[in-house]
């Protein structure tokens, strides 16, 4: 997602649904308080949360939370 992929391209990624992805971008989105990508990208900035560069993934965000 920082990556700017879309929701098909992250779901064919990692071999899940399109709303699978949206599904846990709407979950993320509450628990972190932001409402847009944009938002969601600057957060992960501001806390660090960015990925290591061997990670390929969202999911590592999402467990950081």
């Amino acid at each position: 997602m920082c990556r700017g992929d879309t929701n098909k391209i992250i779901a064919q990624h990692l071999s899940i649904t399109e709303n699978t992805v949206k599904h846990h971008l709407t979950t993320i989105f509450g628990k972190v308080g932001v409402f847009t990508r944009l938002q969601l990208a600057v957060f992960a900035i501001n806390h660090k949360l960015e990925l290591d560069p061997g990670v390929a993934d969202d999911a590592a965000i999402a467990a950081s939370l």
